[in-house]
């Protein structure tokens, strides 16, 4: 297990920790060569060809990225994408579904910002190749490791992902159960049926009674707790903790990744990386924007704002200068008035009392307030005759 780790950890730097964001894809695609060789799959034994052209029908060629070869038989194909391109197109699944079937492999792998795993065998579920998992390069991935324990040559050409296949279809097969039956469930077949059953429960009403008791009645088949007014608000203002936080936690997730590229990073990367609904990812977002947290190099890529933690400063700063809200301010600032009969400015009073011309407005607005003083011209103010 901890050699499988060290791998996986390997693996994290050679397709993510080391390498430019621009990368090019032919760069990109020699570091998956080398990921492989991690793996125990060697180039130079044949085991790993890349960019071959091979002949499908007489004219019709096919120049998959990489192909993993174990016995002259293809047993793995390599689709590779730039780390900054978004995997979730359809015709990037699309084209690594083709190669798979004409080169007749039961296991695909695309990579780029991530590794997605595809399984196309004969114990396939569904017509299309199913997607067995998304795995991010974080090395405390325990997907990462499993991935590294698959498809090491040695296990993966002794059929040691078996039991990983055999539970990813179970799962498939619980998740396509489970929503077939809520799709039965709510068709007004089965409504009907639900209806004609209450009708002869209590049949002892009279079927017209029955009816009208019946008519526009909702019925929830969930089974939900009575619970008391202040127990559900007290369930409303955890749950809408428990949601701030997860929000909370969602964000620094956000900004983690945005302060690890400092050259920026697009919003399908960001996406990619923590499998999150576009709309709360949208939320985060504008969370970290509005304080300052992070900008917009340009439209969709963002990167974090070096000058917020100097800002913060200088905002704390600035909250901390005298506000001169105080009776005793006010009274300095009429003292200072009473020995100008002439008339002084803001400017001046600010001058004399040391402190901002916006605490000495707030003074001379109170004062004003109460017919204590009077404005000459703008700005310049005496005591009230």
């Amino acid at each position: 297990m901890d050699q499988n780790k060290e791998k996986w950890s390997e693996i994290c730097f050679l397709l993510s920790e080391s390498i430019k964001s621009d990368i090019s894809e032919k760069d990109f695609e020699s570091q998956v060569v080398r990921a492989m060789e991690k793996l125990g799959w060697y180039e130079y034994k044949g085991e790993i060809q890349r960019q071959t052209s091979i002949q499908i029908g007489r004219k019709k060629y096919i120049i998959p990225d990489i192909v993993l070869y174990d016995s002259n038989k293809a047993q793995l194909v390599v689709e590779v994408k730039r780390p900054s391109e978004d995997l979730t197109k359809d015709e990037t699944t699309g084209q690594l579904t083709s190669y798979m079937r004409q080169m007749k492999a039961d296991f695909g792998l695309l990579i780029g910002r991530q590794i997605r795993m595809y399984y196309d065998g004969f114990r396939n579920p569904q017509q299309n190749p199913l997607l067995l998992d998304r795995i991010s390069f974080d090395k405390t991935s325990n997907k990462g490791v499993r991935f590294v324990e698959i498809f090491r040559k040695n296990s993966f050409t002794n059929n040691g992902y078996d039991l990983y296949l055999e539970e990813m279809i179970d799962q498939f097969k619980a998740k396509s159960s489970l929503k077939k039956l809520k799709d039965i469930i709510i068709t007004n077949d089965t409504k009907t049926k639900i209806l004609e059953f209450l009708q002869q429960e209590f049949e002892d009403y009279g079927s017209e009674i029955v009816s009208k008791a019946l008519e526009n009645l909702n019925v929830n088949l969930g089974y939900e707790k009575t619970v008391s007014p202040n127990k559900l608000e007290e369930q409303k203002i955890t749950t809408t903790k428990k949601m701030n936080l997860e929000m909370k936690n969602k964000r620094e997730q956000v900004f983690e990744i945005i302060n690890a590229h400092p050259n920026g990073i697009s919003f399908a990367q960001i996406a990619e990386q923590l499998d999150l609904p576009k709309k709360s990812l949208r939320n985060c977002i504008h969370r970290l924007k509005k304080p300052g947290k992070i900008i917009a190099v340009r439209r969709g890529v963002y990167k974090s704002n070096n000058g917020y933690s100097n800002a913060k400063k200088q905002k704390h700063r600035i909250t901390k200068e005298p506000q001169a809200k105080s009776y005793g301010s006010r009274e300095r600032v009429f003292e200072i008035i009473k020995f100008h009969p002439q008339g002084i400015s803001v400017a001046e009073l600010s001058e004399k009392i040391n402190i901002t011309k916006k605490a000495v407005t707030v003074c001379l607005y109170r004062l004003k307030k109460t017919g204590r003083i009077e404005a000459i011209e703008r700005g310049v103010y005496r005591v009230k005759l």
